[in-house]
């Protein structure tokens, strides 16, 4: 059985903007939207039931929504439990006797917190949030995706008490089985221009920073904050699938221009991305 999956920061665009896109970007089984003002009832009539929504509200005024929406051929899915101020979302997946713990996350933002040590500690809670349900739900392979606001190389991922993880492509060796880990697919996609069958050029990360707050020094243009991190007894589910992809246009709408590398800030500041796990 395939399950499909998309996540996208829409940044407070509705299904005016965004609708179209999606329209395009379909079919998938699971979809998450962060900073979404798309309503229920586009999803609705796409097949979607609302799984769940989180509220990020600060004194008592909703800022940000994350939504979790899927369709429930062959699985069935439920929220199990959340955490943090409109950041995490954990749900069960289950089917033929399996299950699958799924995170869906929006974690603090750089703007927010540009401190390495503060942002170690949220995934820190975020990493026991993960293994409490695993342990409650007796899951050994887990999914955890969206905009962790931080990239692969950063100690959100590479400090083993964050949400440690290695390159989908690095054998794992002595030192790291110590651990519990994660594969983290997003390493893959960033740093640099790939290229698609077509010819057409990857975007180098999901999210492009360029504002006055940009210090050359030490900020990169291009950033991989929207990502994929899940269980090693996962992965040949995932090769099985569709790798991450980062999501540039569809057949009518460009969301990354190949020419002068830039977003379209029409859309969003952040690009979607999917990927497919294929299961037994």
């Amino acid at each position: 059985m395939e399950v499909k999956f998309l996540f996208w920061n829409v940044r407070d665009r509705d299904e005016k903007v965004i609708g179209k896109v999606l329209d395009e970007l379909l079919p998938f089984d699971i979809i998450c939207v962060a900073e979404t003002k798309i309503s229920d009832a586009y999803f609705n009539k796409h097949g979607f039931n609302l799984i769940y929504k989180l509220e990020k509200t600060v004194r008592g005024k909703v800022m940000k929504t994350m939504k979790l929406y899927a369709k429930t051929n062959g699985f069935k899915i439920n929220c199990v439990g959340f955490y943090g101020n409109g950041e995490i979302i954990a749900s069960l997946l289950e089917f033929n006797k399996t299950k699958i713990l799924l995170v869906s996350v929006h974690l603090i933002s750089k703007m927010s917190v540009n401190n390495e040590e503060k942002k170690l500690k949220m995934a820190t809670r975020c990493r026991n949030f993960i293994e409490t349900h695993e342990a409650n739900h007796n899951v050994n392979g887990s999914i955890i995706f969206g905009d962790f606001n931080a990239n692969p190389f950063e100690k959100v991922f590479t400090a083993t008490e964050g949400l440690f993880s290695i390159d989908l492509l690095k054998p794992p060796v002595r030192r790291i089985n110590k651990f519990p880990y994660f594969i983290n697919a997003t390493i893959s996609q960033m740093g640099h221009f790939n290229y698609f069958k077509d010819g057409r050029k990857k975007p180098p990360g999901s999210y492009y920073f360029n504002n006055k707050d940009f210090d050359i020094s030490t900020d990169l243009f291009w950033n991989s904050l929207d990502g994929l991190l899940f269980r090693p007894s996962l992965l040949q589910e995932y090769l099985n699938g569709k790798e991450l992809e980062i999501i540039s246009n569809t057949n009518s709408y460009t969301l990354y221009d190949e020419t002068t590398y830039k977003i379209d800030p029409a859309y969003s500041d952040h690009l979607p991305i999917s990927f497919t796990f294929k299961f037994k």
